[in-house]
């Protein structure tokens, strides 16, 4: 199934759960009406970013918004999964698993080529990120701090605020991402 018919499918039902007008939705995300609409219709490619605001808005995870309601399964090829564009630094997402009632977490890797940097809005509170260096070099700004990291490297942060991730090294940076929702 098309991405973008699986984010409108999701958008419409968790709007309408909520008893949100797209005007109402629009208020309180920042993004457009018209936007929201688009998104609604599987006529948009909404940015990681615009995702981000709506799940917030709507107090749900991110992965609220992306998830397939397949059955569970046991084995999960890459191949098989989503894959996130990320426009402003050439880079990619995939989402192994996501929050639901049973799990309180979602699992990401996340590949960014060379220079090139991601910034995420920030996740809202009662989160806690654990991220994995398995390739390249992370220089990860997070609050008023810079961490670089280098292949094996861990770290763990309140990803409640903006925070960057950037690609310091001259291969593409390939890191394990871990969202906790507490």
């Amino acid at each position: 199934m098309d991405i973008s018919k699986v984010i409108g499918d999701n958008l419409r039902r968790l709007r309408t759960q909520q008893n949100f007008s797209l005007g109402k939705l629009s208020e309180l995300s920042g993004v457009s009406k018209a936007q929201l609409s688009q998104m609604e219709r599987g006529d948009s490619n909404p940015s990681i970013e615009t995702i981000w605001k709506i799940a917030r808005a709507l107090h749900v995870t991110y992965t609220a918004l992306l998830d397939r309601h397949e059955t569970v399964r046991s084995v999960l090829r890459k191949e098989n999964l989503i894959v996130q564009e990320l426009n402003c630094c050439q880079g990619r997402m995939w989402c192994y698993y996501k929050s639901s009632e049973n799990r309180n977490f979602e699992l990401f890797t996340l590949q960014i080529q060379p220079g090139g940097t991601y910034i995420s809005p920030g996740h809202g509170e009662h989160t806690q990120e654990y991220i994995l260096v398995q390739k390249g070099n992370l220089e990860l700004g997070a609050g008023q701090t810079v961490y670089m990291l280098g292949p094996s490297d861990a770290i763990s942060f309140d990803p409640s605020e903006p925070h960057s991730y950037k690609n310091a090294g001259s291969t593409d940076l390939d890191i394990i991402m871990i969202n906790y929702y507490q």
